[in-house]
């Protein structure tokens, strides 16, 4: 099933109205990191700390790296993303042939 929270890594992470937006979106509680842009790094000292021995048990990885904060998803907005949700897709249908042939590549032809 889907996870109950979302933990949000890399630089958009360090931005907190990013990771409102992203609760909001998901309607899923986001788990913001200390220095999140370092997510990549941490994971792989972590992954070699598993490797060695040194944290035996995998699961135990996401106790070494507690939340430095938690945004849970505000239902009074889960509307209007819905809304405009189904515009975005109703957008994309109508214009994804176009988007096609404007992101295709040009033949030596037709330079």
């Amino acid at each position: 099933g889907p996870a109950r929270c979302l933990r949000f890594a890399g630089g958009g992470a360090a931005s907190e109205p990013w990771c409102q937006i992203l609760a909001d979106v998901c309607g899923r509680e986001v788990v913001q990191f200390d220095r999140p842009q370092f997510a990549a790094a941490r994971g792989a000292a972590l992954i070699a700390a598993h490797a060695l021995g040194t944290v035996p048990d995998f699961a135990e990885i996401a106790e070494l790296v507690p939340g430095r904060a938690r945004y849970t998803p505000r239902a009074e907005l889960r509307e209007l993303y819905d809304e405009r949700f189904a515009l975005f897709l109703d957008f994309y249908r109508r214009n994804r042939g176009f988007f096609a042939r404007a992101n295709a590549s040009p033949t030596p032809a037709s330079l």
